[in-house]
């Protein structure tokens, strides 16, 4: 009995559309990772020449008359990016060393300039502010002032 066997012809197809299906296939996978990891950097370098300034001048503190919280009153400046950032976080330190904290996960700071104004309940900040630190927390865009720097921050006197 003789056997048959499969022609060389259609081995050599067989093998080129197999060949050819596998290429097709890792050639999908990598244009794919590929757009993710441009898509990425996109958006990293549309954040990373980001930079977030306190206008300085638009500075207002008070205490209330009971003096249990302050309120900071403020104009944030984001440039660099046109994307807005979520989230605010400002510690403050008074003439006393006592150190405000404040942070929202709901806020927005689009770019241009935000009008903020932020109550700390946790405490009454007293005099003279030394220290400011405000930063965006998605992404985390920080900017810090202090008095032996940039002079007085801003006084905070009651209502």
């Amino acid at each position: 009995m003789k056997r048959k066997g499969i022609s060389p012809l259609l081995a050599a197809v067989i093998l080129v559309a197999l060949t050819i299906s596998v290429a097709f296939i890792i050639n999908a996978t990598i244009s794919g990772m590929v757009q993710k990891q441009a898509a990425t950097a996109e958006e990293t370098a549309q954040v990373s020449g980001a930079l977030l300034q306190v206008d300085l001048n638009s500075l207002a503190c008070s205490v209330n008359e009971s003096g249990d919280y302050t309120i900071l009153q403020m104009a944030l400046r984001l440039v660099g990016t046109t994307k807005p950032a979520k989230g605010l976080s400002v510690v403050m330190k008074d003439a006393n060393a006592t150190l405000l904290t404040y942070e929202n996960t709901d806020i927005t700071i689009k770019p241009g300039t935000t009008l903020v104004e932020i109550n700390f309940t946790s405490a009454a900040a007293q005099g003279e502010i030394s220290y400011l630190a405000v930063s965006t927390m998605n992404p985390p865009i920080p900017a810090t002032y202090d008095s032996k720097t940039y002079g007085k921050i801003v006084e905070c006197k009651k209502e």
